[in-house]
């Protein structure tokens, strides 16, 4: 799940980075919402 996590969040950042020049506040709940969902994502694959 972490794994699933970090990629998640390093994919946004450098999206961030090359699109707006760097992370915003926006930026920083969007990685967390989308590293929540990545982590619940995964934990539903491996349970079925």
């Amino acid at each position: 799940m972490l794994l699933g996590a970090g990629l998640t969040t390093a994919l946004l950042a450098r999206s961030a980075q090359a699109r707006i020049g760097g992370q915003t506040g926006d930026i920083l709940g969007a990685a967390q919402q989308l590293a929540e969902a990545a982590c619940l994502a995964v934990l539903a694959a491996r349970l079925s």
